[in-house]
C-alpha cells in the first residue's frame, strides 16, 4: 500500500493515520451505513459478508473503506474482525488529501484508474454515490395535501413504513423521502367547495409545508461543507527582538478553510453547486473524537509556527541565541501555514524587501529540514486568495494544477526555493 511513497510522503502518512487494536469479532463498519473509515490490516484477519453472505476475507496488506468515502455512498458490506487485528487507520479527510497529493498512493488504492483520470472517476463516484442514496430512500409517511393514513393501533399499515414518535427530528431517509415527493398529483377541484372544505386544503397544505420546512431547516445530515476562510495577512503577527527587522512593502496570506454543518437545505445547495463535502463525525478525524481531533489539529498548528521560525533562522544563517520571533495565536488548526510563516519572517529579518509591494498567498506543510510538503484543499484555497486581491501564489511542488489559479503561481519543495523565487520575481 505504501511501498512507493517517498520519505516525505510516509511522514504525512504517519501523522495522519492512528493503529487501532480491534477485538475477534468487533464490527468496523456495517453495510448500508455512514461508517466512514479506510482501514489498512496489519495483522490479523477481517471478513467482509453481503447481506450475511461471506464476500472475502482481508488479511495482512488487505484494504477497504475507499469506495463509500470516494463516492459518498452508503457501505456495500460489512466488515467484522474475525481474529485480534492490528489496523491502520485514515478519516476520511485525510485520504481524499493522500489521493490527490500522492500519486503512488492513489494508484496502490485504485489501480485501475490513470493518474491522468482520478478526477473524472471520482466525479462519477459521487454521481453514482448520490444515485444509491436516493435507491435507499423509503417511501415517504404521506403524500403533502393528503390526510395521514390512520393506524389502527400502535403499529403502522402493513408495507408502510414505521410510526415516527412526535417531537423527534427527521432522519435522513425521512427527509430524502419527503423532498422527492413534494408536488402532489393535480385533482379535479369540486366545482363549489364548501369553506369547510377549502380550509381542510388550507390546512393540509400549510401542515405539508411546516413537514417540509422542518425538513429543510430542522435537519442537519452527516455532511461537512468546506468553504475558505478569509486569508490572514501575517505580516503583523510576526514580533522580533534581539534582532533587526525590516518591515516588507508587501503582505504574505494565511490561507486556510473552515467546515461547517449545514441543514439540508445547505447541504443540497452545496452539492447542487459542486462545493467541496467530506463525512462527519468522529470517523472524519481518523477515529479521533471531536476533542482529540481539535487537540491534534491545534498542536500541528502551533508546531508550523515553531517550526517556521527554527527554519527561517537557519536558512538565513542567523544564530537563535539572544533571538527571539514570536508570532500570533490567530486559532487555527492543521500543519499548513508553515510556509507562509516562514516566507513572512525571512522577509522581515533577511535584510530585503522580498514581497516588493506584492500580496503573497502560500500554504505548505514546512519540514524541519526546510522541505515544503503538499496540504489539502488546494483550490478552496486558491479562491479565497484571488478574493483577498493575492498577486503571487506559493503551493507545494505538484499542486499547481490543481489550483484553477488564473495569476502568477509558483510551485515549490522548499523554503529556499520559495525565497529564491520571490527574490527574483520569477514563478
Amino acid at each position: 500500500m505504501f511501498a512507493r511513497c517517498d520519505r516525505a510522503q510516509l511522514r504525512r502518512i504517519v501523522r495522519w493515520g492512528e493503529l487501532v487494536d480491534a477485538d475477534a469479532g468487533r464490527t468496523l463498519v456495517r453495510q448500508g451505513g455512514r461508517d466512514y473509515w479506510f482501514f489498512v490490516v496489519l495483522s490479523g484477519q477481517v471478513r467482509l459478508s453481503r447481506s450475511g453472505r461471506p464476500v472475502a476475507t482481508l488479511g495482512a496488506g488487505g484494504h477497504f473503506g475507499e469506495g463509500a468515502i470516494v463516492g459518498f455512498r452508503p457501505q456495500p458490506v460489512t466488515a467484522v474482525t474475525s481474529e485480534a487485528c492490528v489496523l491502520f487507520v485514515l478519516g476520511p479527510r485525510y485520504l481524499l488529501s493522500l489521493l490527490s497529493t500522492c500519486p503512488p498512493f492513489q494508484m496502490a488504492v485504485f489501480p485501475e484508474v490513470a493518474p491522468e483520470d482520478f478526477a473524472a472517476f471520482a466525479q462519477r463516484m459521487l454521481t453514482e454515490g448520490g444515485a444509491e442514496w436516493r435507491r435507499t430512500a423509503p417511501p415517504p409517511p404521506w403524500t403533502p395535501g393528503q390526510a395521514a393514513p390512520r393506524s389502527p393501533g400502535p403499529r403502522s399499515q402493513p408495507g408502510g413504513p414505521p410510526p415516527r414518535p412526535p417531537g423527534r427530528t427527521l432522519s435522513l431517509r425521512e427527509a430524502v423521502a419527503l423532498l422527492s415527493h413534494t408536488v402532489p398529483t393535480p385533482t379535479p377541484a369540486p366545482p363549489e367547495p364548501s369553506p369547510t372544505s377549502r380550509s381542510a386544503r388550507v390546512a393540509a397544505a400549510a401542515g405539508a409545508a411546516a413537514v417540509l420546512g422542518a425538513a429543510l431547516f430542522g435537519y442537519h445530515p452527516p455532511i461537512g461543507v468546506v468553504s475558505a476562510g478569509a486569508p490572514i495577512d501575517v505580516t503583523g503577527d510576526i514580533a522580533v527582538t534581539g534582532a533587526p527587522v525590516h518591515r516588507s512593502t508587501g503582505h504574505y496570506l494565511l490561507l486556510w478553510v473552515r467546515e461547517t454543518r449545514p441543514d439540508l437545505a445547505g447541504a443540497l445547495l452545496a452539492l447542487a453547486s459542486g462545493r467541496p463535502t467530506l463525512g462527519t463525525g468522529a470517523a472524519a478525524e481518523g477515529g479521533l473524537t471531536p476533542v482529540q481531533a481539535e487537540r491534534l489539529g491545534r498542536q500541528q498548528y502551533l508546531d508550523s509556527q515553531r517550526t517556521a521560525v527554527q527554519v527561517a533562522l537557519a536558512t538565513l544563517g542567523i544564530s537563535r541565541r539572544g533571538v527571539s520571533v514570536r508570532i500570533r495565536d490567530r486559532g487555527l488548526t492543521g500543519p499548513s501555514a508553515g510556509l507562509v510563516y516562514a516566507l513572512a519572517v525571512a522577509d522581515l529579518l533577511g535584510g530585503h524587501d522580498l514581497a516588493r509591494g506584492r500580496t503573497v498567498a502560500a500554504t505548505g506543510e514546512l519540514e524541519a529540514d526546510g522541505g515544503v510538503d503538499p496540504v489539502g484543499w488546494v483550490s478552496v484555497k486558491a479562491k479565497g486568495a484571488e478574493s483577498a486581491g493575492a498577486t503571487v501564489l506559493i503551493l507545494p511542488e505538484g499542486q499547481q494544477a490543481g489550483a484553477g489559479w488564473p495569476g502568477q503561481v509558483a510551485s515549490v519543495s522548499s523554503l529556499r526555493q520559495a525565497l529564491s523565487l520571490l527574490g527574483g520575481g520569477s514563478s
